[in-house]
């Protein structure tokens, strides 16, 4: 019985979509009043902008960011755990007339995911640095699959700001050889293939054009 629901647990977690997960990333502040939000969203700015420059923070300054984007960083580690992600996007009904609202989800979760990897850094701690590292480069590799120019420009974007972490953490001599092992590997999946799934993209593009765009404009009335 209990081997059966171990499985029953497993399988579940198995199929769990990521796209779930990311479509949850946003500010956790909203439910603050208008004056609230915008100062903390401030500060909050102000904090990643001092670990981006390597500027000493205080343990309030610590305390206030990872409050802020605590159940954000929880929702992406979920995600990047799942095998699969799917964000279900109709491209063949709406063709260039879809909107993309996923991409400012993940993109928040970058931002919040470099906030993370500079405090941990900026206090030691290795092992959440490798965790947030691999767990951008995964969330960046996650968009191709529901591929675009737009979305697969994003990627570019989300890969791109993790990898100003590593470089910044390589410059500091933070990594050591246990975490430069994991961030290596995830790299190497990165860019394997088809990197930022641009392929995919220009090609579900590129059908777009011949399928979708002609019955939009009405050339395939007789």
């Amino acid at each position: 019985m209990l081997i059966a629901m171990i499985l029953s647990v497993s399988t579940a977690c198995a199929v769990q979509n990521a796209a779930d997960f990311y479509l949850k990333l946003q500010p956790e502040y909203d439910e603050r009043n208008d004056e609230q939000h915008r100062q903390l969203e401030l500060e909050v700015q102000w904090i990643r902008a001092c670990l981006e420059h390597g500027y000493p923070i205080t343990d309030d300054m610590r305390s206030t960011l990872q409050s802020a984007t605590a159940q954000t960083i929880r929702l992406i580690y979920e995600a990047t755990s799942s095998e699969h992600c799917d964000f279900e996007l109709p491209f063949e009904e709406e063709g260039f007339d879809l909107l993309l609202p996923h991409l400012s989800h993940v993109l928040y979760g970058t931002h919040a995911l470099s906030g993370e990897a500079g405090l941990a850094m900026q206090f030691g701690d290795h092992e959440s640095f490798s965790k947030a590292i691999v767990a951008g480069l995964a969330m960046a590799d996650d968009l191709n699959s529901s591929p675009c120019i737009v979305s697969s420009m994003v990627s570019l974007a989300m890969a791109k700001q993790i990898d100003a972490c590593i470089d910044d953490a390589m410059e500091r001599g933070f990594i050591r050889p246990g975490e430069a092992k994991h961030i290596a590997a995830a790299l190497s999946e990165s860019i394997d293939g088809d990197a930022f799934g641009l392929n995919k993209a220009v090609d579900q593009e590129r059908t777009m054009c011949n399928t979708w765009l002609p019955n939009r404009l009405g050339l395939n009335e007789t």
